[in-house]
């Protein structure tokens, strides 16, 4: 897999790395919260829900800066994508449930075009623990959009 010249493998590098592929696929949009059909607009639910929502996008933006192996192969995912697929960055709606013990319990994305990014994907975002329950009255799924984008 090609990768972008210049780039040092050292965990320093790969640290300032994630934190500008993060910075640049930052988590866009008011977060849309639903069960089933239930669907409320972002602006319709309660402000407790709006934070929790905001909270969990800034836990996965943490997740994305991971200094592992799952996670920096993911962001080679996203390095490749840029230098192959020119256009406009990918955007995925990523349903997340999160559990009373304040782990992610599930999350759900339409499928990205290569089968290894979908599990280290999911793996990101499955072993995350935002740490703190969901609001109780709070509908799950929620709805959060990303933009999957180098900067």
């Amino acid at each position: 897999m090609p990768t972008m010249p210049g780039l040092k493998r050292d965990a320093r590098q790969v640290r300032l790395w994630c934190y500008s592929i993060v910075l640049g696929a930052s988590l866009i949009g008011a977060p849309a919260l639903a069960q089933d059909l239930n669907y409320r607009s972002p602006t319709a639910v309660p402000v407790s829900w709006q934070r929790y929502a905001q909270l969990v996008q800034y836990r996965i933006g943490d997740w994305m800066r991971a200094d592992d192996d799952i996670t920096h192969r993911f962001h080679v995912y996203l390095e490749n994508r840029i230098i192959n697929e020119p256009g406009p960055p990918q955007t995925l709606i990523v349903k997340i449930w999160v559990s009373q013990t304040g782990k992610v319990s599930r999350a759900e994305f339409h499928p990205l075009a290569d089968a290894q990014a979908n599990t280290d994907l999911r793996t990101i975002l499955e072993r995350g623990v935002v740490g703190e329950a969901p609001p109780s009255d709070m509908l799950q799924p929620m709805h959060l959009k990303i933009a999957l984008k180098w900067k």
